[in-house]
Formats: structure tokens, C-alpha cells, sequence
């Protein structure tokens, strides 16, 4: 199956520009009323670029596209770059269940395609928080990062967001590995997310990796009368 380009249709309605907050609320409309028409699938497709030109998502729309694809499974109907676009965005969405709700929804022949099977063990890795074997993968399948720009600066964000949910403090060379990135680049890194190091790095306080104060409730004693009954069982 060959991965064609689609055009990105202008995301305007009778000559006038929409923010991208006007465009989702139009095709979400349009969705109310005319989801499983095939002739708006140009439209919702027209969103789904504007999501990745503008950094925006709404696993909705995308899931509309899938289930037209579904409902219209013909080769000549299903565009491979849509797809896999879809399943992209959906992988930067995590710790959501998207790409599975995408998958479900995906004609069982494109679910095993190589790009295909390449995003679904990529998010296995990151869920099983197997950080070296997802940026060793992703390695290997570098053409995955030409479907949608910010791949890995929102892969780094997830994966430092998990790491922070177990650690307060995290030593740089860890903290680098699980990044994958080079110990000079992690300053700019420092800078976005307000991080302190001096050796360890200091990751931002959350209800998860702060410590508790343990509620130890006043021991219970047995009286003589409610052990008997036990004594006499064992006897």
C-alpha cells in the first residue's frame, strides 16, 4: 500500500479564516449530524492537518476518520498517510488509551502493516516504562518522526511527567538515559521545566512522589475470652 500525501484543504467557510478552535467546533457540529456520510471525510481530514499544523488534538474527529476507513475499507478509499497520522497523534496523547481506541476502530488489513505494528510496540515500551528500548526502536524507525513533528520533544515530556510520579530526585546520568538525550543538552531541558541540579536533579513536586505520613492505626489486643475459641480449634 503506498503512502500518499493528501493535500491540506483550507479550513474556511465562505472565504472566511477560522482559528482552530472555531474549525474543531464546526466539524464536532457537522459530526452531530452527518458522522457516517463519506462525502465529509475531505472535511475531517482538513482538521486532522490542522491539528498537527496548530498542535492541537481531538481524538473525536480522528476516530471519524477510522471509522469511515472502516465503513469504506477499499484500498482506492483509505489513505496509509491519514492513518498513520491519526496513530501518531494519538501515541503523543498518552497517558490516554487513544492509539488503542484507534486500533480497534482500524480495517484489520492495515493493522498489520509494518508502521503500523512499528507505533504499537513503541507504545508497549513506553508503558512498560522500557525508556532505552523505545528510544533504541524509534532509532530504528526514524522515518515515524517525519509524520508528525514533536514526536520526541512529546515522548521526553511523558516520559519525564512518569518518572516524576516515582521520584522526587533523579541523578542526571539516569534522568539522561531515560531522555535519551547528551548530559550538555539537558540544560535547555532545566529551562523549560524549571529544574534544579547539582549532580541530581530535582523534578517537580506532585501528590505522587512526595512523601506521606503514614497513619498507624492503635494496636488491637485479644482479650482471654476471644482467644479460647482459637486455642480450642487448634487443640
Amino acid at each position: 500500500i503506498e503512502m500518499e500525501p493528501v493535500p491540506i484543504p483550507g479550513g474556511a467557510v465562505s472565504g472566511v479564516s477560522e482559528s482552530p478552535a472555531e474549525h474543531r467546533q464546526r466539524i464536532l457540529a457537522l459530526l452531530e449530524t452527518d458522522r457516517y456520510n463519506q462525502e465529509i471525510l475531505g472535511e475531517l481530514i482538513a482538521c486532522l492537518h490542522s491539528q498537527i499544523e496548530n498542535d492541537w488534538y481531538d481524538c473525536e474527529i480522528n476516530l471519524a476518520i477510522l471509522k469511515l476507513y472502516q465503513f469504506h475499507p477499499e484500498e482506492e478509499n483509505v489513505n496509509l498517510d491519514v492513518v498513520l497520522k491519526i496513530l501518531v497523534k494519538a501515541l503523543m496523547n498518552l497517558p490516554d488509551h487513544d492509539l488503542q481506541l484507534c486500533l480497534y476502530v482500524l480495517p484489520e488489513p492495515y493493522q498489520s502493516l509494518e508502521e503500523v505494528a512499528n507505533l504499537s510496540a513503541l507504545a508497549e515500551k513506553l508503558e512498560r516504562a522500557q525508556y532505552k528500548d523505545f528510544w533504541k526502536l524509534l532509532e530504528e524507525k526514524k522515518q515515524l518522526l517525519a509524520i508528525v513533528p514533536g514526536l520526541e520533544r512529546t515522548m521526553r515530556r511523558f516520559i519525564l511527567e512518569t518518572v516524576s510520579l516515582t521520584y522526587s530526585v533523579i541523578p542526571r546520568k539516569v534522568l539522561c538515559d531515560v531522555l535519551n538525550v547528551a548530559d550538555s543538552d539537558l540544560q535547555t531541558l532545566f529551562d523549560a521545566e524549571s529544574l534544579k541540579s547539582e549532580g541530581l536533579v530535582k523534578l517537580e513536586g506532585n501528590e505522587e512522589n512526595q512523601p506521606k505520613e503514614k497513619s498507624v492505626e492503635k494496636e488491637s489486643h485479644l482479650t482471654l475470652h476471644q482467644i479460647s475459641p482459637l486455642m480450642s480449634n487448634l487443640m
